[in-house]
């Protein structure tokens, strides 16, 4: 019966009578234990960040039992366990902005007053955003061939086909199409290919 677990875990006696049409009978009596669930916590999978950005989601977790539950947080970035609310439909909101970078363990917990402890986690690898410079001719005559340098902090992992990888690029601008123009400004032909590989925007 429902009662039986409205009082919570515990024991709980049993009692029945089996009579016949004379008015014999004989009465049994069995005890059953109501054990505690513990709650199931649900918000999701690992998230990649950049640096600045701010983790938001949301979650959930459930419990059979007609309990009094808390919920905490820890973001796993030295900032603490913080407290987390959670609506009367046990759903709750994830939000915290990570300002360094590295990979970091998302752990929520949430506690029923019956003792039981449900807990999840999931990363969070936050990579730092990457900062290029170009360095190279101020000034170049019609037809002048330009080296200029881009570089990349952090490398790039990988580019598309046919485009340099590492730290430093270089590309070499040359013919009418480039008109004596610094890199900067709208693209010509040979910035746009540059382009392509992380270089002139």
């Amino acid at each position: 019966p429902a009662g039986f677990l409205a009082a919570g875990p515990g024991t709980r006696r049993v009692r029945g009578r089996i009579s016949d049409k004379d008015g014999g009978y004989t009465d049994y009596t069995t005890d059953i234990t109501i054990v505690n669930v513990a709650p199931t916590v649900s918000a999701g999978g690992a998230e990649t960040l950049l640096q600045g950005d701010t983790l938001s989601r949301s979650g959930s977790f459930t419990d059979p039992g007609l309990d009094v539950w808390s919920a905490t947080v820890d973001y796993g970035d030295g900032t603490g366990v913080h407290p987390l609310p959670f609506n009367p439909d046990k759903t709750f909101t994830l939000s915290h902005v990570y300002n360094l970078s590295g990979t970091f363990t998302v752990t929520v917990m949430v506690q029923d007053d019956g003792g039981g402890v449900g807990t999840m986690s999931f990363s969070v690898p936050v990579n730092t955003p990457p900062t290029a410079g170009i360095t190279g001719p101020t000034n170049l005559l019609p037809g002048q061939t330009g080296t200029f340098t881009l570089t990349v902090n952090p490398p790039p992992a990988s580019s598309p086909p046919g485009c340099q990888t590492g730290p430093v690029l270089t590309e070499a601008l040359s013919g009418p199409a480039f008109n004596g123009r610094t890199p900067s400004g709208s693209a010509t032909s040979d910035e746009t290919r540059f382009s392509g590989c992380g270089g002139f925007s």
